[in-house]
């Protein structure tokens, strides 16, 4: 019994079709949208909101119990915008 050696090469191509484009697209009445770009102005925007309102109510509770919660969530937003620290390889 012989067996065959056969090399199979294989090309990698990307084409580009509107059905992938419209995938990375939201469409409304009168305008489309870059679907990430929406997604992170949208996280932004909830973010800034949210720090300025646990900023506000740290501003203005007199006492360390009620503010513990307010410090908490802001600790959290912003633990979650910053990236994680990174030791440069040499």
């Amino acid at each position: 019994m012989v067996v065959a050696d056969t090399i199979v090469t294989m090309e990698h191509k990307t084409c580009t079709t509107k059905d992938e484009k419209k995938r990375d697209t939201w469409e409304s009445c009168c305008v489309t949208m870059d679907k990430g770009a929406i997604a992170f102005f949208s996280q932004l925007c909830v973010s800034v909101m949210v720090l300025c309102f646990c900023m506000f109510q740290l501003v203005r509770k007199s006492e360390c119990e009620s503010q513990t919660l307010y410090i908490g969530v802001l600790t959290l937003v912003i633990g979650t915008w910053l990236p994680q620290p990174r030791i440069a390889n040499q």
